[in-house]
């Protein structure tokens, strides 16, 4: 064992992920651990794992056997999702991983596991390693779900909805403000669906008037996901007219097939969606709209897919994420007659990721040549790369006072040529 008892923390999946382990290795930091340096070798590894797909699932397992490749003596903890979503089937999780010896600690678990930790590191030189430090802070304001999306495992791995009250919003807010913070990402397992269990109900626009309150000009707001019944035109009008927040929404439509979202129990208006949508481009022609779909949903026909496919061009989203169904163990998705065949879920999702780059380079396009609010995220060789408000990923073709530091600040970009490579766009600094 080395003499500096090093804890590395990874991830897997959504930013709910992400903010929990930044929230853990705020607290291990508070138990009087210290960062480390960057190594691979540690004698603790906690893996924030999902299980929304099985693919997720394959991943947080992959990060664990890396982990003891790196130190087969090493301490692995597989934490939270995964971990509960086998419990809730009742499943004995070490036959679901065979031949890796890793503990399986839930969320409610968090409290033990960190008595357990400083139990362990009481005697030993105390190091942790966060695997990144950017200038954007994620802030989970509500996790768990109350709702029953018949494809969907949430509820088993993260329990019902649960939110962080008002008070404890803003206090985090400030100290991500204070701590150098230049974005923040207000995210949820089902954010939209925050104050839903508050005795005095409140919703998501509530919050977010009292953020508005507490914006500073340093600091940009951005919301990561959110449903589409947490979507008004009241909650566009307030991040686009608002101080602070980024002109930049996500939802989950998932499909564009009013049968098919019925069957799998998500209460969607797609024609309110549309709506919304094209008030908020009326409002800013910049605004980024990003949405997810699901390609291959049971009893999803042709003409249901092709739905999806045009809702597409009736509402031009910025990008798409797309998956492909995955059936999951204990939905009732799981036991629906008309399973897709994988070869039909693979073209499908071609077919959705093909239409959606389309639309990010439209997107792309009406976004040549202008000014853009963006926050330098990191550099490469000679050049920075930054996040403009709306979402767009832009490389500096030019640096201004080359020697000062740029990580970490807001500069206003002027973009310039289309995407390269796929992804990075062009731009210049203003000022």
């Amino acid at each position: 064992m080395s003499e500096e008892y090093q804890i590395l923390l990874w991830s897997v999946g959504c930013r709910a992920n992400q903010s929990d382990r930044q929230m853990m290795l705020h607290d291990l930091e508070s138990m009087g651990f210290r960062a480390g340096t960057a190594k691979a070798e540690a004698e603790v590894y906690i893996i924030f794992s999902c299980c929304v797909t099985a693919a997720a699932e394959r991943d947080s397992r992959k990060l664990a056997r890396k982990a003891l490749g790196f130190n087969p003596e090493a301490k692995v903890i597989i934490y939270g999702c995964m971990s509960d979503y086998l419990k809730s089937l009742n499943i004995n999780p070490m036959n679901k991983i065979p031949d890796l010896p890793a503990r399986l600690v839930g969320h409610t678990d968090r409290k033990r596991l960190l008595e357990d930790l400083k139990e362990t590191l009481d005697r030993q030189s105390r190091h942790i390693r966060p695997v990144d430090a950017k200038p954007r802070t994620t802030l989970k304001v509500q996790t768990g779900c109350s709702r029953a999306c018949a494809y969907c495992v949430v509820p088993a791995a993260r329990g019902s909805c649960s939110s962080m009250n008002i008070d404890e919003v803003l206090e985090s807010f400030k100290k991500a403000v204070d701590s150098g913070s230049r974005e923040i990402v207000l995210t949820g397992v089902n954010l939209g669906d925050w104050g839903s269990d508050f005795k005095q109900r409140r919703n998501l626009y509530d919050l977010l008037t009292e953020l508005e309150k507490a914006a500073v000009p340093e600091v940009r707001i951005r919301l990561s996901s959110i449903e589409p019944w947490a979507l008004s035109f009241e909650l566009v009008d307030l991040v686009l007219k608002g101080r602070g927040f980024c002109p930049h929404l996500h939802v989950p439509v998932q499909s564009a097939d009013p049968a098919l979202l019925d069957r799998m129990g998500r209460n969607t208006d797609l024609y309110k969606i549309k709506e919304v949508i094209d008030k908020a481009v009326s409002i800013n022609p910049g605004f980024a709209f990003g949405m997810d779909l699901i390609a291959g949903l049971p009893t999803e026909t042709q003409n249901a897919f092709e739905n999806s496919l045009r809702f597409i061009e009736e509402v031009s989203p910025a990008y798409l994420h797309v998956f492909g169904y995955s059936k999951r163990p204990g939905t009732r998705a799981a036991g629906m007659d008309g399973q897709i065949e994988r070869g039909i879920i693979k073209e499908r999702v071609h077919e959705l990721i093909k239409a959606g780059r389309k639309k990010t380079l439209e997107f792309v396009e009406r976004n040549k040549e202008s000014e853009r609010d963006v926050l330098i995220t990191g550099r490469k060789k000679s050049s920075y790369r930054g996040l403009t408000d709306n979402f767009l990923e832009v490389e500096l073709t030019e640096v201004r006072n080359g020697d000062k530091k740029l990580e970490g600040e807001r500069v206003t970009v002027k973009l310039e040529n289309g995407m390269q490579n796929g992804r990075w766009i062009m731009g210049s600094i203003l000022s």
